[in-house]
């Protein structure tokens, strides 16, 4: 009988389905974001209340946006994968040094 918290093998597929098209919907807005700004970057301006000109000032705000976000997210994986590990092997082989801690037998 499986528990309460787990969660089935179909339900499991479509949670990693709707991952994916949520990463491809995502993808395809900072591409667009991408390259409006560059398509666009000769168009007949109007003056001051361009249309163009504000969508332009939007998209390189979501790309700003974008390389903000990707700064965090390496940090993040850097500090979880690579810092972490070396955290947890100082605290656990230098600060604990009972033989309990790290599990050595002890024969008379």
């Amino acid at each position: 009988m499986m528990g309460a918290a787990s969660i089935s093998t179909k339900a499991y597929g479509l949670i990693k389905k709707a991952a994916v098209m949520l990463a491809a919907v995502v993808l395809f807005v900072y591409l667009g974001a991408f390259e409006f700004p560059v398509v666009e970057q000769d168009h007949e301006c109007t003056g001051e209340d361009c249309h163009v000109c504000e969508m332009i000032e939007l998209c390189e705000g979501l790309v700003n946006t974008f390389a903000g976000s990707m700064v965090v997210a390496i940090t993040a994986f850097a500090t979880i994968f690579f810092i972490g590990p070396v955290i947890n092997n100082i605290y656990r082989f230098i600060i604990h040094k009972c033989p309990v801690d790290i599990k050595v037998r002890l024969n008379n």
